[in-house]
C-alpha cells in the first residue's frame, strides 16, 4: 500500500468518511497529497503516517488529561517521603502549585478512606480453599503468570508498585525490591506473587483476585489463544464452586479479553483502570493491533 498512489475518493472509501472530509485535511496540510490538473493524489504512505499520526495524538491527549489531574502529582509525591514533610505544616496560596498539590494528597487520601471502608464490608466468596487450587493449578502446569512481560512489567498495570513498601532495605518501594530479585537475580520462589502481604491475593476482596486472573490471560499478556482459553477453562473449573466465572468480553487483534462475573449473570464486578494505568494499557493495545496489522481493513479495524 505504501507506494500505490489513490485518488481523493479512494482514500474517502478507504478511510469510510466524506470526500469533503478528506479535501478539507488535504488543502490543510494535515494530510500529504499532490494536485495534478486539478485533481488530488495521495500516496499511500501518506494515509498510513496519517493513521500513525492520530494515534499519537490521541495517546498524548489522554496523558494530558492525567497531568492535570492534582491525584497524578500526589502520586508521584508520595514516592519522597522527605519532599512530602518539607511541605506537610506549609500553607499554600491558591493557584499555586503547592495548593493544587496537596488538594491532590488529601483527594487520594479521602479516595483511600472510602475504598478501605468499602473493603471492610465485603464479603469474599471465592474462598481460600478455591484460590489454593488455581494457585496450585498455575504452579503444576508450569504456568507463568506474567506471560510473556517482566514480573513488574506485568504488576504495573494492576498495581502503582511505586506506591508500594519495599521488602529490601537497599529500595525504597515495591517496583525496586521486585525487579531485584525476580528480574535482576531471580531468587524469589515462582509462586512468590500469591504469598506476599502486599498484594495480599489468598485474602484480598473477590475484584483484586479476579482481576489478576483477567490480566493474566489478556492478550498483551498471553498472545496465544489457545493457552488463554486452556487457562481461562481451568480458572473457571474452581471458579464456579464459588459463583464466578470470566467470560469473553470484547477482542483486541482478533484475541479475546475477559472479564469476570456472577455465574450465569452479565455483570462485570470491576471498572476500567483510570489515571496513568489506563494511558498504559490504551497505549500498549494499540501499539500491538498498529504493529500486528498487515492489511488495509487491519489498519481501519484500530479505529484512530
Amino acid at each position: 500500500m505504501e507506494s500505490e498512489v489513490f485518488t481523493l475518493a479512494e482514500v474517502a472509501r478507504y478511510l469510510r468518511t466524506k470526500p469533503n472530509t478528506i479535501s478539507d485535511l488535504l488543502v490543510s496540510g494535515k494530510l500529504a497529497g499532490f494536485n495534478i490538473d486539478g485533481e488530488w493524489r495521495i500516496l499511500g504512505a501518506a494515509v498510513l503516517d496519517f493513521l500513525k499520526r492520530n494515534m499519537e495524538d490521541s495517546q498524548l491527549q489522554a496523558m494530558r488529561s492525567v497531568l492535570v489531574d492534582p491525584k497524578t502529582w500526589a502520586r508521584e509525591a508520595l514516592k519522597h517521603p522527605e519532599f512530602l514533610r518539607s511541605i506537610e505544616n506549609q500553607e499554600f496560596a491558591p493557584n499555586t502549585f503547592g495548593h493544587f498539590l496537596k488538594g491532590g494528597l488529601a483527594a487520594l487520601e479521602n479516595e483511600s478512606k472510602a475504598d478501605n471502608d468499602h473493603r471492610s464490608t465485603q464479603k469474599a466468596e471465592i474462598t481460600e480453599v478455591t484460590r489454593r487450587e488455581i494457585i496450585d493449578r498455575l504452579v503444576a502446569g508450569n504456568w507463568a503468570w506474567a506471560g510473556r512481560l517482566q514480573e513488574d512489567d506485568f504488576l504495573s498495570r494492576l498495581y502503582d508498585l511505586n506506591a508500594l513498601p519495599s521488602e529490601d532495605n537497599r529500595f525504597q518501594t515495591a517496583a525496586g525490591d521486585i525487579w531485584q530479585h525476580r528480574v535482576n537475580n531471580l531468587d524469589w520462589e515462582d509462586d512468590w506473587i500469591f504469598f506476599d502481604q502486599r498484594f495480599n491475593l489468598l485474602h484480598a476482596p473477590d475484584e483484586d483476585f479476579l482481576r489478576f486472573l483477567c490480566e493474566t490471560v489478556h492478550p498483551v499478556v498471553r498472545p496465544r489463544v489457545e493457552q488463554a482459553l486452556e487457562l481461562v477453562n481451568t480458572y473457571n473449573g474452581h471458579l464456579r464452586q464459588d459463583g464466578w466465572e470470566l467470560v469473553r468480553s470484547s477482542e483486541i487483534s482478533g484475541r479475546p479479553v475477559f472479564h469476570a462475573r456472577k455465574t450465569a449473570q452479565d455483570i462485570e464486578i470491576f471498572a476500567e483502570p483510570t489515571g496513568w494505568p489506563k494511558v498504559d494499557r490504551q497505549v500498549e493495545e494499540l501499539r500491538l493491533r498498529l504493529h500486528e496489522a498487515t492489511t488495509e481493513e487491519q489498519f481501519q479495524s484500530v479505529g484512530l
